[in-house]
Order: structure tokens, then sequence, then C-alpha cells
């Protein structure tokens, strides 16, 4: 493969800049859509868990269930908000390399500020509701796009907050179920591992059709003949992830 199509095995970043970039606002320009589709998901859920408990209690039950889940609920309005500017920001930011840096950090800073309000305003009726910060834990990174590195270092703090509040017999931990510690252990390294995997194929595809997209329009038949083995190249190693994805 040529030097300017590399990629660090382990980052995931490739050598040439003007690759990377346009690789990552490509990325960007993605998140909007995801965006809108996550947060009609989380509508869509509170009406579903809010549901459930009237029918459970009875609808004499509803205010109660309102007011538990109010706090909630204003979190999730100021994280929307918060990631709806920041995308929009990146998205108009044309020509600035750091912007779409910038929009990765604020959203992982997003979220894991989201996760760890979430986790400190369990009460006993919501405590189970750390089963939420699971699933953020776990598809944050691979839904947003975020390269793994980024999305998951960042993400990792409120496992910080965490086990500083186990360690500090914080009150608010005593609320939680026994295995709560574990679970979000092991949702963050489940994170890791499948955005890994998935930014991994992605470059590879994204690879594969910038190759393709240059030799044809390369004129040179010699040009074209190298940029054929670059794309084989970039194609092997997807073809390979996938046999050992399925």
């Amino acid at each position: 493969m040529d030097v300017s199509t590399r990629m660090h095995p382990l980052f995931l970043i490739f050598q040439s800049r003007g690759l990377e970039a346009r690789y990552v606002k490509e990325a960007s320009k993605d998140r909007w859509h995801v965006l809108i589709a996550i947060f009609f998901f989380d509508l869509l859920t509170y009406t579903i868990r809010l549901g459930g408990r009237v029918a459970a209690a009875g609808p004499r039950a509803l205010p109660a269930a309102v007011a538990a889940m109010i706090p909630q609920l204003l979190n999730m309005v100021a994280l929307y908000t918060v990631l709806s500017w920041v995308n929009w920001r990146s998205r108009k930011s044309v020509g600035r390399p750091w912007a779409a840096l910038q929009e990765e950090v604020l959203l992982s800073l997003a979220v894991a500020g989201a996760i760890c309000s979430m986790l400190l305003n369990l009460g006993q009726e919501s405590a189970k509701d750390y089963t939420f910060a699971c699933f953020f834990l776990i598809c944050t990174t691979l839904l947003l796009r975020l390269r793994w590195v980024i999305g998951t270092g960042i993400l990792s703090l409120p496992l910080v907050v965490l086990y500083g509040a186990r360690l500090g017999g914080a009150a608010w931990f005593s609320v939680l179920p026994a295995d709560a510690d574990v679970h979000l252990t092991v949702a963050w390294a489940t994170g890791v591992l499948l955005s890994y995997m998935i930014e991994s194929q992605k470059r590879q595809m994204f690879l594969a059709a910038e190759l393709a997209q240059t030799a044809a329009k390369s004129p040179s038949s010699e040009s074209r003949l190298l940029k054929d083995q670059q794309y084989k190249s970039a194609s092997i190693p997807l073809c390979q992830r996938q046999i050992v994805l399925t």
C-alpha cells in the first residue's frame, strides 16, 4: 500500500492529512441525521417507560411518575440542545480542520456529563435506569461516528466518577444495584471493541472508494494500474474483517 494511504493500526489515523480530513468531514456530515434519529428514539423510550409505570400502578400514579422522570427529561433536553449546536457549528465551519475534532470532543463530553448526571440523580424508584447509561456507553461512539480513541477515552469519565464514589462512600452509590459498577465497566469495554472494529471497517471502505475515484479520473494507464493495486490492497483487509465478523 502507498505511504499516503497507510493507516495507524491502533489509533486508526491516515498518514495523509488530506485523506484524514476528508474522512472526518464525511463523518461529521452524517451525524446530524443520527442525532435526530436518537432524539426521537429517546422520546419514544420515555413514553413507553411512562406508560408502563402508569399501567402497573394505575392512572392515579401518573403525576408521581411524571414528577420522577422530570429531572431525566430536563437532562435530555439540555443534552440535545448542546449536541445540535455543536453539530451546527461543525457543519458551518468550512475550511477549519480543528472544527471536527472540537465537535467530537464536545459531543463526547456532553454525553459523558449526561451519563454522570443521570447516575447522580438516580433514586430508589429509578435505580434500575442505570441500564440506560450502559446503553450510552456502548452505542455513543459507534452511532455518532466518533473516532474510537476520542469517544471511548472521554466516555471513561463516568467510570472514574462511579469508582470514585464507591471508594469515597458516597450516598448515591448505595442506591445502585450490587453489580452496577461491573455492568457499566463491561458496557464501556464493549463500546471500545465495537467502535474500533466498525471504525476500522468504515475507514477501509472509505479508502477503497477514494482510490477507485482517483483511478477513474487518472488519464495515465500506469497510474490507473497503481491505484488499482492500492484499491485491492485496501479491499483485502476489509474482506478479511467481514469474513471474521461473519
